[in-house]
């Protein structure tokens, strides 16, 4: 049997659903495959322009070499290198040979269901967003499936059909799967406590403008504030405040790096009615003043 039928005979395709079965209105069902040289822009100089991911990514390095930059983590590029990446960490590629491979963008929304499989591809994703990023190395003989499971994936996209977005993923899940061994991270229960988690870094990872409180959250996932505190603060080792502020200060170096906005604009469209109390924050958070962080990292930025 070839590698192909394999990975189809794990498929489970669901039967046509009626209108009360469609997702509901505002659910973000993102699926994306591109090649990577097609797709990443190449900066070898110290002073370039990182990317804040909309979406989960992951990123199979064919081949190429040089390094990832996500915030203040550094990662040596090799072949047969998978990279998983989430929302609200800015990265960098630097130094690069020429990357091959492909890039597949997704929301967590388009894997959503409340099974198994995806409880552990939101811990596989919680990871990575707790750690910057996955680089997970592929032994020589999971090379074809991944080459094999990136060429369907592909095909299926350019495709219409009942059935395509049910088979793209499937395709995806099994490719997650195989990560989730490879990365031998400890199991996740499927429980109250790891999805009130997943719950709440899908909030902070998907809001346009980041809530500052941890109120304001507990409040959005119908629990106290002390309930989700304890949990956040049990499950990842970090209190839920942290994971609000690192997603806050990711944010606001991305734009102070990109945009030409001032810092008071900046402080606006991320909700401070107070620049000095943006000011004091990004310097607590990042190390630098806004203006030193600025002229250090985005000299052309007036």
């Amino acid at each position: 049997m070839s590698q192909q039928q394999i990975i189809l005979q794990e498929l489970k395709l669901p039967r046509p659903c009626n209108g009360s079965m469609t997702k509901p209105l505002g659910t973000d069902d993102h699926f994306e495959i591109q090649d990577l040289e097609s797709t990443i822009s190449y900066h070898p100089h110290e002073h370039a322009i990182p990317v804040l991911p909309k979406y989960c990514e992951l990123l199979w390095i064919r081949s190429g070499s040089g390094a990832l930059r996500c915030e203040r983590r550094m990662q040596k590029i090799s072949e047969d290198m998978i990279l998983v990446l989430t929302p609200g960490r800015s990265y960098l590629f630097q130094n690069t040979a020429r990357l091959e491979g492909f890039r597949i963008c997704f929301s967590k929304d388009f894997l959503a269901d409340s099974g198994t499989v995806y409880a552990h591809i939101s811990h596989l994703l919680e990871h990575a967003y707790n750690t910057c990023f996955l680089a997970l190395p592929l032994e020589h003989g999971e090379r074809p499936m991944v080459e094999e499971i990136g060429r369907m994936l592909s095909n299926e996209q350019a495709k219409t059909g009942f059935f395509k977005s049910a088979i793209l993923k499937g395709l995806l899940k099994i490719l997650f799967i195989q990560l989730s061994r490879e990365a031998n991270l400890p199991s996740a229960a499927l429980n109250a406590s790891s999805a009130l988690v997943s719950r709440f870094m899908d909030l902070i990872n998907s809001d346009s403008i980041i809530k500052r409180t941890v109120s304001a959250y507990a409040s959005d996932l119908s629990v106290t504030r002390n309930h989700l505190n304890a949990t956040i603060k049990k499950e990842t080792g970090r209190s839920a405040r942290h994971h609000i502020q690192q997603r806050m200060i990711s944010e606001a170096k991305y734009w102070a790096t990109y945009s030409p906005k001032s810092m008071k604009q900046i402080a606006y469209e991320m909700g401070f009615d107070d620049i000095c109390h943006f000011s004091k924050f990004f310097k607590q958070k990042s190390g630098l003043s806004f203006s030193k962080f600025r002229s250090k990292l985005a000299p052309n930025i007036p």
